[in-house]
């Protein structure tokens, strides 16, 4: 029942990992959406106070990696991340790390598979966010 619950979030995820494979951008309705179905999610399972203070935190460490890194983790990035994180309360560094893991895999996959060096290949980021949410998805399931 649990992974029902999480379709449409995994289904918004998808649709911002297309948008960023075709266009290098996250469009704004879908990052809403999510973070609307994670407050009704939330209010209803009264994990409201939980889902904003981990959106809060997580919006505050990805918002100084991006500074940091000069833009190289999109600020579409940062909004799809701490809208998941209301509906994924505190599993959401689990799901940031994930999708970092994945993200470094591709990469180096990549730079074998073109022989270019891994440090300068630039990927967009959602696809990785996508699969580690439905990863995150299964296992909140089977928990729960």
């Amino acid at each position: 029942m649990q992974f029902l619950i999480s379709l449409p979030i995994v289904g918004a995820t998808a649709y911002t990992a297309y948008t960023d494979l075709k266009r290098r951008e996250i469009d704004h309705w879908p990052v809403l959406a999510i973070s609307l179905y994670g407050i009704a999610y939330r209010l209803l399972t009264s994990g409201i106070i939980e889902a904003l203070v981990s959106a809060a935190v997580t919006f505050t460490i990805l918002y100084a990696v991006y500074v940091v890194s000069k833009g190289r983790l999109g600020g579409g990035d940062v909004k799809l991340l701490t809208a998941l994180s209301i509906f994924f309360g505190w599993h959401s560094p689990l799901l940031v790390f994930v999708s970092c893991i994945i993200a470094i895999v591709y990469i180096l996959v990549q730079g074998v598979a073109t022989h270019q060096n891994p440090f300068k290949i630039q990927s967009p980021f959602a696809p990785s966010i996508f699969l580690a949410t439905v990863l995150l998805s299964v296992v909140v399931a089977v928990q729960g």
